[in-house]
């Protein structure tokens, strides 16, 4: 799950989010505890202008850790 969290990070940084968006995906399919996976997906949608799944995924960040980084919503 951290190779596929680690493989969207890099496909993000690189603006390929539809990319990172399913290396994301398979994260969290394969850790559903993996907190970071999540985040980095709400990220994302975000940027995709998706604010109900963003949100979604954030709020499932932070149910498992606190101190994850979603995005700021207004």
């Amino acid at each position: 799950a951290s190779a596929y969290n680690l493989r969207g990070m890099c496909h993000e940084a690189k603006n390929d989010l539809q990319q990172a968006l399913a290396d994301y995906t398979k994260a969290v399919e394969t850790d559903t505890k993996l907190a970071e996976a999540f985040g980095n997906r709400a990220m994302v949608y975000m940027k995709l202008g998706d604010e109900a799944k963003a949100r979604e995924d954030a709020t499932a960040a932070k149910r498992i850790d606190r101190k994850v980084k979603v995005p700021d919503f207004k």
